[in-house]
């Protein structure tokens, strides 16, 4: 190959690494799955839902730029392995430090009006802009996270396809991780299904091999709770 061709194939390259991405913005309603024996889930009216701004929260919610030292993301604290949850009894935050309470599980928070321990957070988006300035917890000043954010190439695309906003800041960070966390869904627990059997709502095939396998004392727990 000569050079002429060499020169034409960098130049190609370099015009190529240096196109930016087309981003549009034509959100995609997001369909929650919510199980036969709940309500309906009251989203806000003005965070609706999108198959973009889920993605962006999940995204968001295993993102290590929003703490301080870049070493622990919502993720860390609320684990998937321990349903979301901290196993631990105080959790542990950025720098080694220790909280008072450990991070509660995140099931089912779509239909909770109060959040945090003491309840004193009234919306979901409330409660999320908390722990990221908490000196305990994630230990940055939002104005700081959202430079973090804006200097990303990958989230200014999500942000404006989830939004529509090139000058985004923490209460489209919030919304995205409240649209995700929305999605976290826990209704097929044994409890779940011994629930649906007291109260004739049909079970599938699997659920019934769960009710089977329910013990006289866990029905006697459940009668207990006068479910």
């Amino acid at each position: 190959m000569n050079r002429f061709f060499i020169g034409i194939l960098l130049l190609l390259v370099l015009f190529l690494a240096c196109t930016k991405e087309k981003v549009g913005y034509d959100p995609t309603p997001y369909t929650l799955k919510i199980p036969s024996h709940f309500p309906q889930m009251n989203i806000p009216s003005d965070n609706p839902m999108t198959e973009e701004g889920v993605l962006l929260g999940r995204m968001l919610f295993y993102e290590t730029k929003l703490s301080l030292n870049n070493t622990i993301s919502c993720g860390s604290c609320h684990a998937p392995d321990a349903s979301f949850s901290d196993p631990n009894q105080f959790s542990q935050g950025v720098n080694g430090a220790i909280g008072v309470r450990n991070s509660m599980a995140l099931m089912n928070l779509g239909w909770q009006t109060s959040f945090f321990w003491d309840g004193r957070a009234h919306t979901l988006e409330e409660q999320i802009l908390a722990p990221v300035p908490n000196p305990v917890e994630m230990h940055l000043q939002w104005k700081d996270a959202i430079s973090r954010l804006k200097s990303d190439g990958v989230y200014r695309n999500q942000f404006y396809r989830a939004f529509g906003e090139v000058d985004f800041d923490s209460t489209h960070v919030a919304k995205a991780l409240a649209q995700f966390l929305r999605t976290m869904i826990s209704g097929e627990s044994k409890y779940d299904v011994m629930y649906k059997f007291a109260n004739n709502i049909p079970l599938s095939s699997a659920e019934l091999a769960i009710k089977n396998s329910v013990t006289s004392e866990e029905w006697q727990d459940l009668i207990y709770l006068k479910v």
